[in-house]
């Protein structure tokens, strides 16, 4: 039986008002330096640059992991956890992963969603405070009464509730399943809905999406209304994955486009997709991620520009209305943008000079001041100096991909975001050099940037092609430096890892112009010199 999403959120939208108590009005402070911020159903989390774990908003069931746990608004900033890697979060619980690799969860813990551990009473143990759960973990999905955990070796593995098969364990029951059941290997990320029937995604490292749980608005993109209760594929060459409260989930492709299905409310997926789009369908290009919110989506393009699309209730779109309307196709809403968002009513941006900015409902303080009464239909600024993009935590794991150069196998000190492959700069020159693709590099001093010459041998400074063999996901900041090539500012997508800067292994290429490939055969990445860069 499918359930009205009007009747199901006008329900909860009369009672949590009269639920929640709000504490005396106070303004939140923020500071500088922080890492990475991610939007919740009512709450905000912010991880600093020095790894420490920060929220905001409402205080139901323990969801700001502060001891606090009434229905109680809470706009400043209060300090969670340190050491923070990620971040995630749905209407019941919270999940982060550290970068020793620890998993913590807090909040509810009724459907074994926190893990097996009980109390002296046989209840599983709920906790307003951050409770370790696992470890060995890189990566984490906090879905509604399930999660979902990446170990460091690429195992998927889930636990909680499977009343729509939402664990993918081949069955759907009502059994509490608290113990962590293994799923599938080699994946890179994940995304689990938050609310309502349940439903999850998993991308694996040679780009398959992979989808399961339940179907009754084609959300899993199989182009069908059955329920899955083991993964099935969708979709192939995909970077990232997001679905949040609704029935509707979008991929973001490693060639740039926007694929979205699932139910096409407010036109979320736009107007020429069907009311009930059961198989991806193409929304644009030019897309480097995507956030999916309750209703509506946030979509960053590689030009900086912010797109919104979706319902305008609430002003979450942040276009400047606020009405229970939609836009037919995406509309533009800020330039300048490092990333974004997408919590249940409200969004969060990060604009390139560090700024963050947030728009939507503010109920319980989650745009970060105390003006409960008062949404925003336009991004208001409310803290600077981020260093790092709102939304999904940015996350650096090992490439554990054997790397054939000219088919010789190179070790490597390389990461994978985001689904795709990350390489020191100096690396790549030193394994080029003497090759008709070699180049150098060196540092322009009246550009104040990195400085390319194509066809230019390499002089190493040392230092190069050094390994460090570790398995422990590490922290990314996007780099800030400016790349000239043969005397030409060029656009790179490069982050900042312990240290020192990682380059996009694909956009290196597409400017050296060499060969790159994956060997699905030996599960290998191909660099080639003798042939020019395919994209």
């Amino acid at each position: 039986m499918k359930v009205s999403f009007r009747m199901r959120f006008l329900i909860l939208a009369l009672v949590f008002p009269m639920l929640l108590s709000i504490s005396a009005p106070h303004a939140a402070a923020f500071g500088d330096s922080y890492l990475t911020v991610s939007a919740g159903s009512s709450v905000s989390y912010a991880i600093r640059e020095d790894g420490s774990l920060w929220s905001w908003g409402n205080q139901v069931y323990g969801m700001l992991g502060d001891g606090v746990e009434t229905y109680t608004a809470q706009p400043a900033p209060q300090k969670v956890l340190d050491g923070v890697v990620s971040v995630s979060v749905s209407d019941t619980h919270v999940l982060a992963v550290t970068y020793d690799g620890k998993l913590y969860g807090w909040g509810l813990a009724g459907w074994g969603q926190l893990g097996p551990d009980k109390d002296q009473y046989g209840s599983y143990i709920s906790s307003s405070t951050p409770r370790l759960i696992l470890t060995g973990v890189k990566a984490a999905s906090a879905g509604n009464r399930f999660s979902m955990v990446v170990k460091t070796d690429g195992s998927l593995w889930t636990m909680g509730e499977n009343i729509t098969g939402e664990l993918g364990i081949g069955k759907m029951d009502t059994d509490v399943h608290a113990e962590p059941v293994k799923i599938m290997e080699n994946v890179v990320s994940v995304s689990a809905s938050s609310v309502g029937y349940a439903s999850a995604y998993a991308v694996q490292a040679d780009g398959t999406l992979w989808a399961w749980g339940d179907n009754s608005y084609g959300h899993l993109g199989d182009g069908t209304e059955t329920s899955r209760y083991s993964p099935v594929k969708v979709l192939d060459n995909v970077a990232s994955v997001s679905t949040g409260v609704q029935y509707f989930a979008m991929a973001v492709k490693k060639d740039g486009t926007l694929w979205g299905w699932g139910t096409n409310l407010y036109n979320v997926l736009t107007s020429g997709a069907a009311a009930t789009q059961k198989t991806p369908y193409k929304i644009m290009s030019g897309v480097a991620s995507v956030s999916v919110g309750e209703e509506h989506a946030m979509v960053l393009k590689t030009d900086g520009t912010l797109w919104a699309l979706g319902c305008e209730l609430n002003g979450r779109l942040g276009n400047g209305v606020m009405k229970n309307d939609s836009p037919s196709q995406a509309v533009k809403v800020a330039d300048n943008v490092a990333s974004v968002a997408a919590g249940r009513r409200h969004t969060l941006m990060v604009k390139k000079d560090g700024s963050l900015w947030a728009c939507g409902q503010n109920d319980s303080g989650q745009l970060g001041n105390s003006n409960y009464s008062q949404d925003l239909s336009v991004f208001q600024k409310i803290g600077t100096g981020f260093k790092i993009p709102v939304g999904t935590a940015i996350t650096a794991t090992p490439n554990r991909s054997s790397v054939l150069v000219d088919g010789t196998v190179t070790a490597f000190d390389a990461y994978t975001i985001n689904g795709y492959n990350y390489f020191k700069l100096r690396d790549l020159a030193y394994i080029l050099n003497g090759t008709q693709k070699q180049f150098s590099v060196g540092w322009d001093g009246t550009n104040m940037a990195i400085s390319i010459a194509t066809s230019q041998p390499y002089t190493p400074v040392g230092g190069e092609m050094a390994v460090s063999g570790s398995t422990q996901a590490k922290a990314a900041t996007p780099s800030a430096s400016s790349v000239y090539i043969d005397g030409k500012q060029i656009q790179f997508s490069a982050y900042t890892i312990g240290g020192n800067n990682y380059f996009k292994l694909r956009d290196v290429a597409a400017c050296i112009d060499f060969g790159v490939s994956w060997d699905s055969a030996t599960s290998s990445i191909k660099i080639e010199t003798t042939t020019g860069y395919n994209p």
